[in-house]
């Protein structure tokens, strides 16, 4: 039974999840520059470029409110 207490217990590097955040963020700064850069392209419809900056978005909301509380 303790060799599946320690397996459930999973404990992560703050430092590594410091790092995930930060390129989520980059991540999330290409997919606003690419929705972007889609929608001056594209005149008519432009659902794709508004789901890229809306993903985009949310990325950058989310790891930045994750590393606010890390602080």
């Amino acid at each position: 039974m303790s060799n599946l207490d320690n397996y459930f217990n999973v404990s992560f590097d703050p430092q590594l999840l410091l790092i995930t955040s930060i390129i989520s963020i980059v991540i999330g700064i290409f997919l606003i520059m690419f929705g972007l850069l889609r929608k001056k392209k594209t005149q008519g419809k432009s659902t794709g470029a508004w789901i890229c900056i809306g993903i985009g978005i949310a990325a950058i909301l989310s790891n930045l409110m994750q590393i606010i509380w890390r602080i």
